[in-house]
């Protein structure tokens, strides 16, 4: 039988009234409370508060939503240390944050691949792929599953190198996460269009032979990916038992032609 658990009884006295009162500490668990009541727990709240003085607000700011959290409330610390200040917690500094209206996640200056996704509308698997092409990132922990970061220069230095892959976004999103107006309008100019994607093609299955408008229209019918269906009509390889090919197309199907498997022919022949 599993050991009951241990309950561990305290007496503390308040440090506002100075009644004395009763705190259970559990196995693995510690209530550190100091007042008997959440009145009592108000007033000392307010006793302890300290106020923000200008120069505190004025640089919160400044850095407000341009860091990820942890390393914005070390930014602060650091700064009002230099002007002699006493440290504030990470709890007041979110509040404050809250207070004055802005968000505890990153919108300038410093990213996540979530971010960059919803604010380009590109897949997120999309952004995490860029990694691999040379995206360049930090992390605030040395663990493989904590948050990658990009900076806005790592993401311009990016955009110079493979502008395609930005292609199709539209102008004011793009100019906020890439932050250089030349930049922006060289890729909206040149890249009109998102990378990879197939253009509407009609198509007929030669097993059913059903006409479709599109690669897209065939994979809802059939349940197929746009791909398998597009490798079927180009390459004549079969997609889940069954054979595409495009039609107002004649100089294509004739290159595919000889690659068409023995069943392919068959089945088109009738």
């Amino acid at each position: 039988m599993p050991s009951p658990k241990v309950h561990k009884t305290n007496r503390r006295n308040c440090k506002i009234c100075g009644k004395r009162f009763k705190i259970v500490q559990e196995r693995h668990r510690t209530r550190y409370r100091s007042t008997c009541s959440t009145a009592c727990q108000n007033k000392l709240i307010r006793i302890n508060y300290r106020p923000w003085t200008p120069d505190e607000l004025q640089y919160l700011r400044d850095i407000a939503e341009t860091l990820p959290i942890k390393q914005l409330i070390t930014t602060f610390n650091r700064h009002i240390g230099i002007l002699g200040l006493e440290k504030r917690t990470g709890h007041s500094i979110r509040s404050k944050l809250a207070k004055l209206g802005y968000s505890l996640d990153v919108k300038h200056g410093v990213y996540t691949a979530g971010v960059i996704s919803r604010t380009l509308g590109i897949p997120f698997g999309t952004v995490t792929l860029w990694f691999d092409y040379g995206l360049e990132f930090y992390r605030l922990k040395d663990t493989p599953t904590s948050t990658k970061y990009i900076t806005a220069k790592s993401l311009r230095n990016f955009a110079r190198k493979r502008p395609q892959s930005f292609g199709g976004c539209d102008f004011v999103d793009l100019y906020l996460v890439l932050e250089d107006r030349q930049l922006t309008e060289y890729i909206v100019k040149n890249f009109p269009k998102r990378p990879g994607r197939i253009a509407p093609q009609k198509v007929r299955c030669i097993e059913t032979n059903q006409v479709f408008n599109s690669y897209v229209e065939a994979g809802k019918k059939f349940f197929l990916t746009v791909s398998s269906i597009y490798k079927s009509a180009t390459f004549g390889e079969p997609a889940a038992g069954y054979h595409f090919e495009k039609i107002q197309d004649s100089q294509e199907m004739s290159r595919v032609q000889p690659r068409l498997n023995p069943r392919a022919k068959q089945q088109q022949s009738v």
